[in-house]
């Protein structure tokens, strides 16, 4: 049975073994034990503890940033989601999008997908990033462009899509704007390694 709307329902004493809960709704479900394996062997559950180990979460984190919208913008996103993954040791926050809010503001969007991160860390998480990113960037600025604002990353965006389409528009002709264009772009990417490092540093000390 997938993608089962169960909320509210009484789910105690149940027989789960196999069952895919990942497209089940169980808001509200009532379940104090299920059953499991060849035995039929009792797991117990406290008061909304099965709902909050078998639900979906998914809330948003939005972290605004005192720095231009470019391509190194967008990477750090990406970055940042890489990094904690790793220090964590699990799938805890995906990028959602990046937005240029103002000519030097960008803002990024994440889905959390953990509620113990959300709930016990992701407020400090928030905090701790905006200060060290933005002081980070005020010590070393991204010396690009500001890309047009059309550039608006939805769920299934890729860098790499976004970084061949940027060398893709500078290496056709080649006149000597579009040179400097692909200098820009080669720039950028030369710097990606330099801009992980410093975004990884981040994202463990937040965790310290």
């Amino acid at each position: 049975m997938k993608q089962a709307d169960l909320s509210c329902a009484n789910l105690t004493g149940a027989y789960l073994e196999e069952a895919n809960l990942s497209g089940w709704a169980i808001r509200g479900v009532i379940c104090s034990f299920v059953r499991s394996g060849n035995d039929k062997e009792i797991t117990r559950y406290g008061e909304g503890e099965f709902e909050k180990k078998f639900s979906f979460f998914k809330e948003i984190l939005e972290l605004v940033l005192k720095i231009p919208f470019t391509l190194s913008t967008v990477n750090v996103g990406k970055l940042i989601a890489q990094s904690t993954n790793a220090v964590l040791g699990s799938e805890v926050i995906c990028l959602k999008g990046v937005e240029a809010l103002a000519r030097d503001s960008t803002k990024m969007s994440f889905f959390i997908l953990d509620r113990d991160f959300y709930e016990g860390k992701a407020k400090f998480f928030e905090s701790y990033l905006r200060f060290a990113l933005e002081d980070h960037f005020k010590e070393h600025p991204i010396r690009e462009e500001p890309m047009c604002a059309s550039y608006l990353l939805e769920q299934e965006w890729n860098v790499g899509i976004i970084q061949k389409d940027l060398v893709g528009r500078v290496s056709h002709g080649r006149t000597p704007g579009e040179e400097a264009s692909e200098s820009l772009a080669e720039d950028s990417l030369l710097e990606a390694g330099k801009i992980g490092e410093a975004v990884h540093h981040i994202v463990v000390s937040a965790f310290r």
